[in-house]
């Protein structure tokens, strides 16, 4: 089990991950960003001084393997809200204004929903039962967007019956939709937007054309519904904090077309993007990005109001958790990995993280 450490008491020096408490490290090798529930919970044994395996990529979440008595052990996860909160914290002073929406599928778990209802975070959700799931945590649905662009119209009127009045489109479809089911809400056009540099690129996942775009807003108002504003996302661990700038360029010129047909967009979603430390090297300086974007915004809008949000999923939560997965067998054998040819592997069994993204690089 993993109770006798303290998550809250696990630091990351490098590629290892320190207790305080026991005073020694714990050779960790890192491989997604999954969480077990509370902050009470941690990597338990794997701390007693066996000999770890390494068999990931990332820095900061982390599997361990265990060589005594694997049979008998589980895979385990535990999380550090604590790392969740100061994250959070830098990414409100980062891009000061600007109202944080967490994308929850990054993690759902309850604790960390409630860790960023406290601290005044609103949630972008994906799914019916995400909203559903943060209301259940007493959060108020007016602190709720739901971000998917494609939605079944009964999830729509049932969202709307919740409360939620801020909703995502990307289509005519979707408009019509909306229309009858969420009449009077507050909607946000989807724009695609060039994500070259992003590690996950997603211009061809949702978002529609400029021009398209400010048909479709134009049309929602002439319907009564509330044209509020556009989002877009330059892609997910988006390396380059300049990439938000030609996007809102694009979006400069929405609004300068719909200004002019009377329709005053008055949002922006800058989406996320906003990098977890995945490939060892220095941390991410969100300072450093949130200037950058601020600094294009005001280049692009001046003085004009505006509501600005980001949706930071990984960005917030990603470096915040520890695997400890359990060597399931090992075997010698040569396989290739890219120019590489590595001999001897183990088995990893981290089930307790259902859809653990594939490994992108490392050993395995």
């Amino acid at each position: 089990m993993l109770d006798d450490l303290d998550a809250r008491h696990l630091v990351h020096r490098g590629q290892q991950v320190v207790h305080e408490g026991l005073g020694h490290e714990l050779p960790l090798a890192v491989v997604g960003e999954f969480f077990i529930k509370g902050g009470a919970d941690a990597v338990g044994d794997a701390a007693q001084g066996h000999a770890a395996h390494d068999v990931g990529i990332d820095h900061r979440a982390a599997v361990v393997a265990d060589d005594v008595a694997m049979e008998a052990r589980q895979p385990e996860v535990a999380v550090d809200l604590e790392l969740v909160e100061a994250r959070y914290n830098t990414l409100a002073a980062a891009f000061r204004g600007a109202d944080i929406f967490y994308a929850i599928k990054a993690n759902p778990a309850p604790e960390i929903l409630d860790r960023v209802a406290a601290l005044g975070g609103c949630f972008d959700c994906a799914s019916i039962g995400e909203i559903e799931l943060v209301l259940s945590r007493g959060v108020s649905p007016n602190r709720i967007s739901f971000g998917n662009t494609i939605k079944k119209e009964r999830v729509i009127h049932q969202a709307f019956e919740y409360g939620v009045r801020l909703f995502a489109f990307d289509s005519m479809a979707e408009l019509e939709k909306l229309e009858r089911s969420a009449p009077g809400a507050s909607l946000f056009c989807r724009i695609l937007a060039e994500n070259d540099s992003a590690d996950w690129p997603l211009s061809r996942k949702f978002g529609c054309s400029v021009a398209m775009a400010g048909d479709l807003l134009i049309e929602a108002d002439r319907r009564g519904m509330d044209a509020y504003g556009v989002s877009f996302h330059v892609g997910s661990q988006q390396k380059n904090p300049r990439a938000w700038a030609q996007a809102l360029g694009d979006v400069g010129r929405l609004m300068a077309r719909l200004d002019a047909a009377g329709v005053g967009l008055r949002m922006i979603n800058l989406g996320g993007g906003m990098p977890a430390t995945y490939d060892n090297s220095a941390e991410t300086d969100l300072l450093e990005y949130g200037a950058v974007v601020l600094a294009a915004v005001r280049e692009q809008f001046g003085t004009r109001p505006l509501d600005l949000i980001i949706e930071p999923g990984r960005g917030l939560v990603g470096d915040a958790g520890v695997i400890r997965g359990v060597r399931a067998g090992r075997w010698r054998a040569t396989r290739s990995h890219g120019d590489r040819w590595q001999q001897g592997c183990h088995e990893i069994d981290i089930s307790c993280c259902p859809g653990v993204p594939p490994f992108t690089s490392g050993r395995v």
